[in-house]
């Protein structure tokens, strides 16, 4: 989705910012380049952004409409640390390249997570898909409590394929 993209530009975006701040460009120039040299989605945004200010809307204003046109929320804290850093004053390229370094290690960590969890969901998946049948004390399948009619073809042909597929996809 156009989210997941954006989010996934978010922090080299920002070292490019900070990496131009660096290099003696100001603020706006630097959003400027990080908005010729990104690709889409998060270049029109920056545009976007861009235009504001050039239309007459102040830099602040044009930052908060930035963050409320994407609804990011790794972009929400860097313009909120770019706000900050514009009324108290400092090194903001450091502050980006600290703020970036965070994102890239919470992007690694939510992968990490996945991977983790990958086996426990698909656990999770086959086992939804089962039929609701019990084993009887004899051995026999007893399909008691279960709907008949079209839905019971359902539940136990959705719990067949459930058992397959989990057959296939897991070890």
């Amino acid at each position: 989705s156009r989210a997941r993209r954006l989010n996934a530009q978010v922090a080299q975006t920002i070292e490019l910012i900070a990496s131009s701040l660096r290099s003696g460009f100001g603020f706006m120039q630097s959003l400027e380049f990080a908005g010729r040299e990104q690709v889409e989605p998060i270049a029109t945004d920056l545009r976007a952004t861009i235009r504001e200010v050039e239309f007459g809307s102040s830099v602040d204003e044009a930052l908060e409409h930035l963050v409320q046109r994407t609804r990011d929320e790794d972009l929400e804290l860097v313009v909120s640390a770019v706000l900050v850093q514009r009324r108290v004053g400092g090194d903001l390229g450091e502050v980006l390249t600290n703020i970036a370094a965070m994102i890239h290690d919470r992007v690694r960590i939510r992968g990490e997570i996945r991977t983790l969890t990958a086996q426990a969901r698909m656990s999770a998946w086959v086992v939804g898909r089962r039929p609701a049948i019990r084993e009887s004390p004899d051995g026999r399948r007893s399909t008691k409590g279960v709907p008949s009619g079209p839905r019971r073809c359902l539940l136990l042909g959705n719990g067949r394929t459930g058992e397959y597929s989990g057959g296939f996809v897991l070890p």
